[in-house]
């Protein structure tokens, strides 16, 4: 992942995700949830081209991520499901075993960006702990300067994922943003 960012030219962004699905719970409501553990502090560049916006409270930020805070970021739908009309921000959910303070609830992307489409954003692990993020990601979305680059930078990145990961399998797929409908 890291090679990817560094060598090609033509990238704007690139975000590993890992996802799943799981159980969020507060207050004895249980609901299932799209989860999305990333490195938190390169999405921002993503939510921003989808529109997504913070609704209450915030987003991550580089300390959240330098220290390991336990924080986790839902979707307003999320936020409506599990509180009601109760301020979602500060409260303690359960992700599967793990308590997480709610930092912030976002929007509804008004941009359709597949990538976006998750009920929760988790942080992947801190930075300093580089052992803990081993282990298979399921997408590396990449944001290219110009239309024009696509065809490109998906042939670099073929090339370089068949000399890093020749036992693995990958797809790789084009999607261009377009707006949702009101």
């Amino acid at each position: 992942f890291n090679q990817l960012r560094a060598t090609i030219p033509t990238l704007v962004h690139a975000v590993a995700e890992r996802n799943s699905v799981a159980t969020v719970t507060y207050d004895g409501k249980s609901h299932e949830v799209r989860v999305c553990v990333t490195l938190v502090t390169l999405m921002q560049p993503l939510l921003d081209d989808a529109k997504i916006e913070i609704q209450a409270g915030r987003y991550f930020d580089d300390r959240d991520t330098e220290y390991g805070h336990p924080f986790i970021v839902i979707s307003d739908s999320l936020a409506k499901k599990l509180f009601g009309t109760e301020n979602a921000v500060d409260n303690m959910v359960r992700l599967g075993s793990q308590e997480l303070k709610v930092i912030g609830v976002f929007s509804t992307p008004k941009v359709s960006v597949i990538p976006l489409t998750y009920d929760v954003y988790v942080d992947m692990v801190p930075p300093l702990e580089p052992e803990k993020r081993k282990g298979e990601l399921d997408s590396i979305w990449l944001k290219v300067r110009v239309l024009d680059d696509v065809d490109s930078t998906k042939a670099i990145v073929r090339n370089l994922l068949q000399r890093n990961h020749p036992e693995s399998g990958f797809e790789i797929r084009s999607s261009y943003p377009s707006p949702t409908e009101d």
